[in-house]
C-alpha cells in the first residue's frame, strides 16, 4: 500500500468523498498526508480557491513591496508563489518522513499560499530592519527615520 496521498480536491469535495486525513489514515497509520490551500484550513476564506497572485502575492502584502514610490506594483513572475509554497510543503514532508522513521507514525502536514506569503513578507521586513535598508516610500511614511 502507498505511503503518501496527493489530492487536488477542494475541502468540501474531500469531505464528500471521504478523503480527509481522518478517513484515509485508517488505511495506513504511517501515511503522510500533505495538503495545500489558498488561504488556510479555517476562517472565512478557507473554501476559496487559491491562486499565486491573489493568495501569495496580494493578500499577504508582498505585492505592495514590489514597487517603487508612486508606481503601481510590479507583476511578479508567474508561479513564483506556487514554487515558494511547494518548497515550504516539501520541508514539512521531509520533517514528517524523519518523524515517521523515528516513531513509525504518519503525519498530516499542511500550508497555504497565504501562510507562505506572510512568512516571506516577514523575512523581508526583518532583513530591512537588520540592514536598516528602508525604501524611500517607507521613509516618507515615517518622517523621523533617516537614511
Amino acid at each position: 500500500m502507498g505511503r503518501r496521498v496527493h489530492r487536488q480536491y477542494a475541502a468540501s469535495a474531500r469531505k464528500r468523498l471521504k478523503l480527509e486525513y481522518d478517513d484515509v489514515v485508517q488505511w495506513n497509520p504511517r501515511l503522510i498526508y500533505a495538503d495545500v490551500t489558498g488561504f488556510g484550513e479555517k476562517g472565512p476564506d478557507a473554501e476559496l480557491p487559491g491562486f499565486d497572485i491573489t493568495s501569495y502575492w496580494a493578500r499577504s502584502g508582498l505585492l505592495s513591496m514590489t514597487r517603487d514610490a508612486g508606481a503601481p506594483p510590479t507583476w511578479p513572475v508567474a508561479g513564483s508563489g506556487d514554487n515558494a509554497t511547494a518548497v515550504g510543503l516539501y520541508s514539512a514532508i521531509v520533517t514528517a518522513l524523519y518523524r515517521r522513521e523515528r516513531t513509525g507514525k504518519g503525519s498530516y502536514v499542511t500550508t497555504s499560499l497565504l501562510a507562505q506569503g506572510v512568512c516571506r513578507r516577514a523575512c523581508r521586513s526583518r532583513r530591512r530592519c537588520v540592514r536598516r535598508s528602508f525604501s524611500p516610500r517607507m521613509i516618507a511614511r515615517i518622517p523621523r527615520m533617516r537614511r
